[in-house]
């Protein structure tokens, strides 16, 4: 029998979940009915107790087969609907679907959440990138000045150092044309100027500025060739080797070449720096006594 107050299924005379007392069924008491003088007494009946509808093994299938699975569940085991293994195995497979679900959804929130930051980091790139050409397109102007001013300073230093080695392979260049130095003071005047014009090439080497590689070997090179005249001058004294002297003369007749590899470098370096051509032409005026020399 059923609990009338809360539906628990028991046998006694209490119920063990809420501990209702069972009451007797009252019968109607049967009624007497004369028919043709002949008296007929009706049986009494008993009205039966209604089950629940929840307790109802269609309406435990309903709850578990929708979203109200924990209901269904929660009500199988209380009214032990279906025996112990196939209730376990019920109870494991909602479970067990439950947490899949969980585990999918919490899936699709990372990769919503992943795609919404990708998002808005590509938004936030975008932003940052036009407001830098924002910012930087009024400025663009003081960057050109800036970087004449520094490839200016740096041009001016190569061509001081340039200058002072010119100077120097000069004095040598000049003594020997003369032909009456004595081989004392040509050996010792190319030493010096073999030493002076290591010191310059070295300085020319540590001058930095954007750009000014190309600048910087040129000018290099072309002191190291005169360094060459000048430690091949100083063999030939100290050795009267004819090869030292061959090999000063092929020095010598290269230095137009590093010359005009030193200039085509200046101006590229000037124009890139942002100097026009007519600027540029006009700075070149001071390497023009170089040119002449050379010849």
């Amino acid at each position: 029998m059923f609990c009338r107050k809360c539906g628990t299924e028991f046998d006694g005379k209490f119920c063990p979940n809420c501990g209702e007392p069972v009451e007797s069924p009252q019968g109607v008491p049967p009624t007497q009915t004369k028919l043709n003088g002949t008296t007929i007494n009706s049986p009494s009946f008993t009205t039966p107790v209604k089950e629940p509808f929840y307790t109802k093994t269609w309406f435990i299938v309903l709850m578990l087969i929708t979203c109200c699975f924990p209901v269904g569940i929660f009500l199988m085991w209380k009214y032990k609907k279906f025996n112990s293994p196939a209730r376990i195995i019920i109870t494991l497979f909602f479970v067990a679907a439950f947490i899949f679900g969980l585990s999918n959804t919490g899936n699709t929130v990372a990769d919503a959440a992943k795609t919404a930051s990708t998002t808005v980091a590509a938004t936030e790139e975008t932003e940052t990138e036009t407001e830098t050409t924002a910012v930087t397109t009024p400025s663009e102007e003081t960057t050109v000045a800036d970087n004449r001013e520094a490839a200016l300073d740096a041009d001016n230093k190569i061509t001081e150092l340039v200058q002072a080695a010119e100077a120097d392979y000069n004095v040598l260049v000049n003594m020997i044309s003369a032909g009456n130095a004595s081989d004392l003071d040509l050996y010792d005047t190319a030493k010096k100027v073999n030493s002076n014009l290591g010191s310059y090439q070295v300085n020319v080497s540590r001058i930095k500025c954007d750009g000014i590689k190309d600048y910087s070997d040129a000018a290099s090179s072309y002191i190291i060739n005169m360094q060459l005249v000048s430690s091949y001058v100083k063999k030939y004294v100290d050795k009267h080797k004819m090869e030292d002297l061959s090999s000063a003369k092929e020095c010598i007749s290269n230095m137009n070449n590093y010359i005009l590899n030193l200039v085509s470098k200046k101006m590229e370096f000037l124009k890139a720096s942002g100097y026009t051509e007519e600027e540029v032409m006009n700075m070149l005026s001071k390497m023009g006594e170089t040119a002449a020399t050379s010849e």
